[in-house]
């Protein structure tokens, strides 16, 4: 290095290289410089020497303590206000084009609806950050240009439609932009087995992670509310995270989040005026994928992005299982989910979003205390699936009562 200029030449970026292929974890292996970091943030070339996540050297990001209440509930009523607006223009664009959703047989409406109003809570976040934490665009940019190509692909196979094999190849590669811009899920702890390394594997977990989070948002967009309520709830854990770690970066996306999408369920909340489209749902899955890797820890441990979305990923998994159990077409739209068979067994679209909503909070609220250091693993995930099999067997005993109810009637 230049320590004159401060600056990487050619033959420290090939040192890196080498240390990197040495190491074989370069989230681990204590070089000085990531050449992840150097690739991927360019202000360290400029000036910061040292890891990304060494002790005091995260200037990117402004500390959480120096955010005010006062400010957060301006943040809060700004994103509320401005994706409500914004919800509510799309919907006027959608109806005068014709952009709807048309009923099918995935889907549990019966009538045409607008949709693309997720693009409100993609604006909103982005833009918000971009306003409130200019010091971390370098840091987000990866985030920046792959969630806006994921929310673009969106958009356009919401008013035009596109092949399932392109979207899930843009996805792919959002999936590996950020893997290697901000590393791996490391590890997961596990009760009574303590914090389980993933080794050479974690990389190709974390791409499946995040290409599955960003499907499994879409795909259970299918009631109205649940989506939005879901990314209300994560956003607002990742914002009470990102207050733990002292982080005002993963503080402020996870507050633009559950805000802009607050905002969106003023439109969305049943019964519906406006759909979400693709151009929200995978935008949100790609962000809560992704947001875990933002902040730069020794230790990544994907149970916690896992426990924010749970009640998601047990209905996408459950069902994807139950339904290749059952030697269906997996690719083939349908009415399985266990939000879909509540709905069709009678329950409202509103109570079931309340329901998945109460339990992502529960979830919600074991990340945050495990992250914190106050709440033990086993305690955790023994109430998550205690609650995975009650709404399982609540479910079942809709779908029976309904029968016996039919068949009485």
């Amino acid at each position: 290095m230049c320590f004159a200029c401060n600056t990487f030449t050619v033959f420290d970026v090939v040192n890196l290289v080498q240390a990197e292929l040495a190491a074989g974890d370069p989230i681990a292996h204590p070089v000085n410089t990531s050449l992840r970091a150097v690739l991927f943030n360019p202000w360290i070339i400029r000036g910061h020497r040292g890891r990304l996540d060494a002790p005091g050297n995260q200037g990117y990001a402004r500390k959480a303590d120096r955010v005010s209440p006062l400010q957060t509930a301006a943040i809060v009523a700004g994103g509320l206000v401005a994706a409500a607006v914004m919800v509510m223009f799309t919907r006027i664009v959608a109806m005068r084009h014709h952009i709807v959703d048309r009923p099918t047989q995935r889907g549990l409406h019966s009538s045409e609806m607008p949709r693309g109003g997720g693009i409100a809570i993609v604006v909103v976040t982005v833009a918000g950050l971009l306003l409130l934490d200019a010091s971390a665009g370098r840091h987000l940019l990866p985030w920046y240009a792959a969630g806006l190509a994921i929310a673009a692909v969106g958009l356009f196979d919401d008013v035009r439609g596109l092949p399932t094999a392109l979207r899930m190849a843009v996805h792919v590669v959002a999936a590996i932009i950020a893997f290697l811009a901000y590393g791996v899920f490391d590890g997961v702890s596990i009760p009574f087995a303590g914090y389980v390394p993933f080794g050479s594997i974690a990389g190709a977990l974390t791409v499946i992670w995040i290409v599955g989070l960003t499907n499994a948002f879409n795909f259970m967009d299918g009631a109205d509310g649940i989506a939005g309520t879901q990314a209300m709830v994560g956003g607002g854990a990742w914002a009470l995270i990102g207050y733990q770690r002292g982080d005002a970066t993963l503080l402020h996306i996870g507050i633009l989040v559950a805000a802009a999408s607050a905002g969106f369920l003023l439109h969305n909340w049943s019964p519906a005026r406006i759909f979400m489209g693709d151009v929200g749902s995978t935008f949100l899955g790609y962000t809560l994928a992704v947001i875990g890797l933002l902040h730069t820890a020794q230790r990544r441990d994907a149970l916690i992005p896992a426990l924010i979305v749970w009640p998601f990923l047990f209905d996408s998994v459950f069902t994807f299982l139950r339904r290749l159990r059952k030697r269906e077409n997996v690719f083939t739209a349908h009415r399985s989910h266990l939000y879909q068979r509540l709905i069709l067994a009678g329950w409202s679209h509103a109570q079931v979003a309340l329901l998945y909503a109460a339990l992502a909070l529960v979830g919600s609220m074991g990340a945050a205390g495990i992250d914190r250091g106050s709440l033990a693993t086993a305690a955790a995930i023994a109430a998550v699936t205690l609650l995975a099999a009650a709404l399982w067997l609540l479910t079942v005993l809709v779908e029976a009562n309904r029968g016996r109810t039919a068949t009485a009637g």
